[in-house]
């Protein structure tokens, strides 16, 4: 029994750190897509001064700009939302810090220590379980955010090589 316990602990860290890798992956995608919105925004002056002989030229890269901005902001919103913090209140258990923050001390200590192995792996089990959904989704989220920014650098590359 304390192996099985043992293996679902290395499970738990081994989730919390791809949470944490997934947050960090999350915040770099927020730092350049912010930094690109501004370096769009900041030639977006240049782009619509540029003279263009013919007119339709000059709307479609005012219109693949806005695209691309578009997505910016799509991916930011998907990096947001893999960062943003999941709470539940059904969860119950002596590993989860929503179930924990309204006892005090000897409250806790009385319930960790009234759990015997069979409750402690299955809560354990539990909390792996709600843990790897909450990494399949933080993900899945920098996954389209990173679908979206790449889709904006192609964008954005097409803008530059028609100014060309």
């Amino acid at each position: 029994m304390k192996e099985k316990i043992e293996i679902q602990k290395s499970n738990y860290e081994w989730l919390l750190n791809s949470i944490n890798n997934a947050d960090a992956k999350a915040g770099f995608l927020i730092t350049v897509v912010l930094a690109l919105i501004g370096f769009t925004l900041t030639q977006l002056n240049g782009i619509l001064d540029y003279g263009f002989s013919a007119n339709c030229i000059r709307i479609c890269i005012i219109t693949v700009t806005i695209l691309v901005l578009a997505f910016l902001l799509i991916s930011l919103s998907f990096a947001i939302a893999a960062i943003w913090p999941r709470l539940t209140k059904k969860s119950k258990s002596i590993f989860y810090f929503n179930s924990i923050r309204n006892l005090n001390k000897e409250e806790y200590t009385k319930w960790v220590l009234q759990q015997d192995e069979n409750s402690i792996l299955d809560d354990i089990s539990g909390q792996v379980w709600y843990l790897s959904k909450i990494v399949e989704n933080k993900y899945r989220n920098i996954r389209f955010g990173m679908l979206f920014f790449g889709l904006s650098i192609l964008f954005l590359l097409l803008i530059y090589l028609v100014r060309l």
